[in-house]
């Protein structure tokens, strides 16, 4: 009986480790993710203070309506390019965190399928 005891406990403190492993690799990724995101989001705030001090110029400028027009839609698609270039960077960052946690998943099954198996031989034998 003491023995039985004894082998649950080490299992249960090996579970025990190999969760908190995996907690810090997955505070790690969304550390990773989160600095990516930041990131990329203040680079898109610069980007809207520039387009910002191009639509001031423009209107600094005296042009003609159709010049006005035509530049604003240039700073238009210009920014929507930016938006989408974003976007799938997002997109990418995003898809690799999902595929670096499942992995992380899977690895972490595989183990805890591992511990249990050692642990029912143990009281097999």
């Amino acid at each position: 009986m003491q023995a039985e005891i004894q082998n649950v406990v080490e299992l249960v403190n090996k579970l025990n480790a190999q969760a908190l492993a995996t907690a810090k690799e997955v505070a790690a990724i969304n550390t990773r993710v989160v600095d990516k995101l930041v990131s990329q989001q203040l680079g898109l705030v610069t980007e809207a203070v520039q387009g910002g001090v191009k639509q001031l110029e423009l209107l600094r400028e005296p042009k003609g309506v159709k010049e006005y027009v035509s530049a604003q839609a240039e700073l238009a698609r210009e920014g929507a390019e930016k938006v989408l270039a974003a976007t799938r960077e997002t997109v990418a960052v995003v898809n690799a965190a999902r595929d670096e946690l499942n992995a992380l998943v899977e690895k972490g099954a595989e183990a805890v399928t591992a511990s249990v198996k050692q642990a029912a031989a143990k009281k097999v034998a």
